[in-house]
């Protein structure tokens, strides 16, 4: 009982911390990186050329609020909207809208507090088909959330996080810690000692 309890526990540590640190250390396939208009209005973005090796190749978009998730007032919506458009030889191929949520809209409490920065995949291409693209992003809300800032990243041979790994992670690490507690609380059955057998007959 204590070896398992040992070993979730171990597991658990590599996979509530050591897969995250491995998805941030692990060797980068990011291209490039686009400042785009943080605020509606004409449509802004590259053109470059892509080749059938950069598959799957995900366009990823990152943008900063001004305010903290928990300062900003009930009034305001918390919602950052944006469509992308994807043009290869002037022909459109693929069209996409994504939205950045500040506050649980449920209670308006912040997802998490003091968060400003958000990163989210706008589309993966896999297969790419090798020749020149041009990507259009357009922020289409009304402005009301103010944001610092808005980055288009263009990342070759994408492989996303798995977001379900470090939270079994940490629930193995919370069930291996439980049994390992139980497992030194259980006393060992004591034996208690035959007595000395008698001699019947005597001499």
């Amino acid at each position: 009982m204590r070896l398992i309890a040992v070993v979730a526990v171990v597991l658990g540590i590599l996979l509530a911390f050591g897969y995250p640190a491995w998805v941030d250390l692990r060797p980068s396939g990011e291209i490039a990186h686009y400042s785009l208009q943080p605020t509606p209005g004409a449509a802004t973005g590259p053109t470059l050329d892509l080749k059938n090796s950069d598959a799957p190749l995900a366009i990823i978009l990152e943008i900063e609020s001004i305010r903290s998730s928990d300062e900003m007032p009930a009034s305001l919506d918390p919602n950052a909207n944006f469509s992308l458009v994807l043009y290869q030889d002037e022909a459109e191929l693929q069209a996409q809208s994504l939205q950045f949520v500040f506050v649980n809209p449920s209670d308006r409490k912040a997802l998490d507090p003091g968060q400003t920065r958000q990163r989210k995949p706008f589309l993966v291409l896999d297969p790419v088909p090798a020749g020149r693209f041009r990507i259009e992003v357009r922020r289409t809300d009304d402005g009301a959330l103010p944001l610092a800032s808005a980055t288009l990243i263009i990342h070759r041979n994408y492989q996303p996080a798995d977001d379900r790994i470090a939270p079994a992670g940490f629930v193995l690490l919370v069930v291996g810690g439980i049994g390992f507690v139980l497992a030194r609380r259980r006393k060992p059955q004591t034996v208690e000692p035959h007595p000395p057998r008698e001699n019947k007959w005597g001499r």
